[in-house]
């Protein structure tokens, strides 16, 4: 009886032990799976971060795929032919004047400025044998224009020397003090600089063009040395506007790529309402910007987002570069889309109100109550946006900057644009398509002194060539340069 309990008590404990065995496997068996879940999931949390990161890389692939002129910074002539929009206004697709158009004529010149008056008068007699009765009080005028043919106006100056006859002194005449001091004139050297700083015409061009028009031959050499005299001569007045500047109370500026010596620089401007001033530099930094507006500018700055102008305190940021962004956001598609198109509608509603402003339909007052709603539900849009993917960045950008996009509805004589200084920057970026750019200081300094004379005189509706043939007769009669800060026309 003994023997079988004690079987039974080791049978138990072998069943015990195989249970315990078989417990510890299950366990293991159950640690394993556990691990081999928490490593799947741990594997499906890194592949969705993947996927996310690649979903978003997609989306700005395919913006920048989708980039154009609409809504990006790239020009228009970048733009495929797929993309190229129709010519507006075409009713019929005639060429040619259309229905309804009113057309212009060139206004006829007083008889008083005519050259040459040519009576073209009928026949004494008509054909039936009586006489005509001449009628000379209102008679049909036609004009034509024709340019005469130029040759140079040559002056030769011929320097004597003699001896004296009591102590035999060497005497030579002397030039007059108004004798240029190469071979070009005042207006030959205003013509040249004019030619390639405004016209965009290369050296050899400028020496062609001289041969073949005014029957002038000249060298490269020559068409150098006169810019570099005209660059001097433009030296104070530059200065004038540089100073000048810095004390306007609303300036626009810009900044685009340029070429020193082969490597990159920058091509800075500032335009005022007179004043469109350029600045060749060699980087595009803060303290480049502090140079051109001076460290305590105080006026109203109108940039795009630029963050060499976050020092400024007071700026309008341009809408047509944000209106650029949005399209970008709008073609995106997706949430940025659907984050997009309201507030390009709202922009839409913004022009409106401001266009009626600048046609005097509506005060300034008027201007800030209709301008309101829209205020708001754009920097509502701007707060929400922060959390929209490809949209976060622009949105937290503007949301710190918010203050300077109304800029334009409070200050008198500032835009919601900064298209005044694309357009006149527009002037240097085809003048750098057609050269290399310059080799130093020296065209650096002719380079941004003739366009801010071109674009200065521009802006103040005054003759460039006439300044700039009044500049260089100033210089050569020892007499000071006439100063390009205000137009008595005006």
């Amino acid at each position: 009886m003994f023997d079988i309990l004690l079987q039974k008590i080791e049978a138990l404990e072998r069943a015990s032990a195989l249970q315990a065995t078989l417990i510890a496997m299950r366990d293991r068996e159950i640690f394993e799976l556990r691990a081999t879940i928490a490593a799947r999931d741990a594997e499906i949390l890194r592949l969705n971060e993947v996927i996310k990161t690649q979903n978003e890389r997609i989306a700005k692939l395919e913006a920048r795929l989708n980039t154009n002129s609409s809504n990006s910074s790239k020009p228009p002539s970048s733009d495929p032919p797929w993309e190229k929009k129709p010519s507006k206004g075409l009713s019929n697709g005639k060429r040619g004047a259309q229905k309804g158009h009113k057309g212009i004529a060139r206004e006829l010149v007083p008889v008083g400025e005519v050259d040459v008056i040519v009576p073209c008068k009928p026949a004494d007699f008509c054909a039936c044998g009586g006489a005509v009765d001449l009628d000379e009080s209102d008679p049909e005028r036609k004009q034509v224009f024709e340019i005469p043919q130029i040759k140079p106006h040559i002056t030769e100056f011929q320097v004597f020397s003699g001896e004296c006859s009591c102590c035999a002194a060497k005497m030579r005449g002397e030039l007059p003090s108004d004798a240029p001091s190469g071979m070009l004139g005042p207006n030959a050297q205003a013509t040249i600089a004019l030619l390639t700083g405004k016209y965009h015409l290369s050296k050899r061009d400028v020496q062609e063009l001289f041969s073949d028009y005014f029957g002038l031959s000249i060298c490269v050499g020559t068409v150098c040395n006169a810019e570099q005299q005209v660059s001097a001569a433009l030296e104070a007045p530059y200065e004038e506007l540089v100073a000048a500047v810095k004390e306007e109370a609303v300036v626009a500026a810009d900044e685009t790529g340029h070429k020193i010596a082969g490597k990159q620089g920058w091509m800075w401007l500032a335009v005022t309402t007179l004043y469109a001033v350029f600045f060749a530099r060699a980087s595009r930094s803060k303290k480049v910007a502090q140079e051109i507006l001076g460290l305590c500018f105080s006026g109203i700055l109108i940039s795009d987002r630029y963050n060499g102008y976050l020092w400024v305190s007071r700026r309008q940021l341009c809408w047509a570069h944000l209106i650029r962004d949005l399209n970008k956001l709008a073609d995106a598609g997706g949430l940025a889309a659907r984050f997009a198109c309201p507030v390009l509608i709202y922009v839409q509603k913004m022009f409106s109100v401001w266009h009626r402003f600048r046609e005097d339909e509506i005060d300034r007052d008027q201007l800030k109550t209709e301008m309101q709603p829209t205020r708001i539900n754009i920097e509502k849009c701007l707060e929400q946006g922060q959390t929209v993917p490809l949209a976060e960045a622009l949105c937290k950008s503007l949301w710190h900057l918010k203050a300077a996009l109304w800029a334009f509805i409070d200050y008198e004589g500032v835009e919601p644009t900064n298209n005044d200084a694309e357009r006149m920057v527009r002037q240097y970026v085809i003048w750098r398509k057609t050269s290399f750019g310059t080799q130093g200081e020296k065209g650096n300094q002719f380079v941004e002194r003739i366009l801010t004379a071109v674009g200065t005189c521009k802006r103040q509706k005054r003759s460039v060539f006439d300044y700039l043939s009044k500049l260089m007769t100033a210089r050569s009669q020892g007499l000071p340069a006439p100063s390009l800060l205000q137009n008595n026309t005006l």
